[in-house]
């Protein structure tokens, strides 16, 4: 891609990272074509995927890695609210039902990438403040924490112990104390 047209020179021109710009153009040109062909015929996410490349090398291997996620970016680049904590789990809750073949782990990592995408490109297009960034940051953690708490309080339980053929943990437990000064020893049971 050594001869970028005037438009695409335009958009590049004043990115801080044109070199890195450029390379993403030329990888996705390269390896995603219609992804490639997806981004000339909509200026805006041209311009907001460009701008995501140039200020964050992550989150132009995320585009690259996942061409669906410019859809997505699509819809959501309008969308300038800032999103609560519940609406995150929900999102959350969606991305893990169509995803459901992944690990936990790679699950979380990409719906993180993803909703990084839509923050920090609303933080480099200027359309949140600073203390409205780091609130999506927080409630996005919050959100992948607390479903990753749900998860594993629900791989714990005994149901989910027994399909593993692991014994689960006891419900109770005996406590035993003995006393010098008695010959008999006192027995309690505890509910864990």
């Amino acid at each position: 891609m050594q001869n970028l047209d005037a438009k695409l020179e335009s958009l590049i021109r004043d990115l801080p990272d044109e070199k890195g710009a450029r390379l993403f153009l030329e990888r996705i040109s390269n390896e995603q074509p219609l992804t490639f062909q997806k981004l000339n015929r909509n200026p805006g996410i041209l311009s907001d995927a460009l701008a995501l490349a140039a200020w964050s090398p992550l989150l132009a291997t995320t585009l690259e890695q996942n061409p669906d996620y410019i859809s997505w970016l699509m819809r959501e680049r309008v969308d300038t609210r800032i999103r609560t904590h519940e609406q995150i789990k929900e999102s959350l809750a969606r991305f893990a039902l169509t995803n459901s073949a992944l690990t936990p782990q790679v699950l979380f990592a990409r719906f993180r990438r993803r909703e990084l995408l839509r923050i920090y490109l609303h933080d480099v297009r200027r359309a949140h403040t600073l203390v409205e960034t780091t609130e999506e940051l927080s409630n996005l953690a919050d959100a992948i924490l607390e479903y990753a708490l749900s998860l594993a309080r629900d791989m714990a339980r005994p149901s989910a112990l027994m399909k593993k053929g692991v014994s689960p943990p006891p419900t109770f437990a005996l406590l035993r104390s003995a006393s010098s000064a008695h010959a008999n020893s006192t027995m309690l049971l505890i509910s864990i």
